[in-house]
């Protein structure tokens, strides 16, 4: 193929139409339903930042998606956070009979800008180690990733007791503050939590800078300290819709479930982040 635009010419190779790929991967007696746009783009929004970006780790390169009769959840992790969405949602001509997915990062990419911001469903069929996804006049079909997806469940902390609350936009807000002097290897924020107050800190010794925050928040158990990747903790604030944020920790070693307060109408959502080693503990 030739482009020619005023004085510049160009030249592009191709191949013939005949011997592009055409192979259709779906077969007959592939499990076929549909939801709605809505309900599939906010699955992908709100887990799919945590898709590990290790290609190493086939298992977390992807979104896990499974449905059953009347819901959703959406799992991912990158083993340092997890984030989990688990949604009430209504499954349209078809029965899912406990379907479960494990989508690549890249088709999770594709589909979440094909999805766009409309309405209307979304159909999926499901096959044997694929997937396709039809939208309107769009259709993506892609491979799924058919290694073993570790058991979320068990990540998920069940003795975390220590509840702090706080107001998500201040909260954030604050937190990026005080992360703008973290060490650029560590991303380390600390919390330094008292009754109904919590300090947030950074610092890089390389350049001699120093950060602190204090913010208002609802917390009456013991004192405690942690520390986060100030990365991963903005990201997760991020992506909450709600007015508050709701902390459970356990202590200054154990990952911390957050989630926001309150949750949506027929939605668990969730997160789990790992700590980061204080200076302090490792001394």
């Amino acid at each position: 193929m030739k482009l020619v635009q005023g004085l510049g010419r160009f030249s592009v190779s191709g191949v013939e139409r005949e011997d592009y790929p055409h192979e259709d991967l779906m077969k007959e007696g592939d499990k076929k339903f549909s939801i709605t746009v809505k309900d599939m783009k906010r699955m992908l929004d709100k887990t799919g930042y945590s898709i590990s970006a290790d290609v190493a780790r086939i298992a977390l390169s992807g979104l896990l998606v499974k449905f059953t009769s009347n819901s959703a959840i959406a799992v991912a992790t990158d083993g340092h956070r997890l984030t989990m969405l688990k949604k009430e949602i209504e499954i349209q001509n078809g029965e899912t009979d406990d379907v479960e997915i494990l989508i690549p990062a890249k088709t999770v990419g594709y589909l979440g800008k094909m999805l766009g911001e409309g309405d209307g469903v979304v159909e999926i069929t499901v096959g044997v180690g694929t997937v396709r996804f039809a939208v309107g006049s769009y259709i993506l079909t892609s491979k799924l990733i058919t290694e073993r997806y570790p058991n979320f469940e068990q990540v998920i902390p069940k003795d975390n007791t220590k509840t702090l609350i706080a107001e998500r936009k201040s909260f954030f807000a604050a937190a990026k503050r005080a992360a703008v002097m973290s060490n650029p290897l560590t991303h380390l924020i600390k919390m330094d939590i008292e009754e109904n107050k919590v300090e947030l800190s950074s610092s890089d010794y390389d350049v001699g800078g120093e950060a602190f925050e204090k913010v208002i928040v609802e917390y009456t158990e013991e004192p405690m300290k942690i520390g986060f990747n100030s990365t991963y903790l903005l990201e997760i604030l991020r992506h909450l819709d709600s007015e508050e944020v709701k902390f459970l920790m356990k202590n200054t070693l154990s990952s911390a479930l957050i989630m926001p307060l309150p949750q949506e109408e027929g939605e668990e959502y969730l997160s789990i982040l790992m700590p980061l080693r204080l200076p302090e503990e490792e001394g």
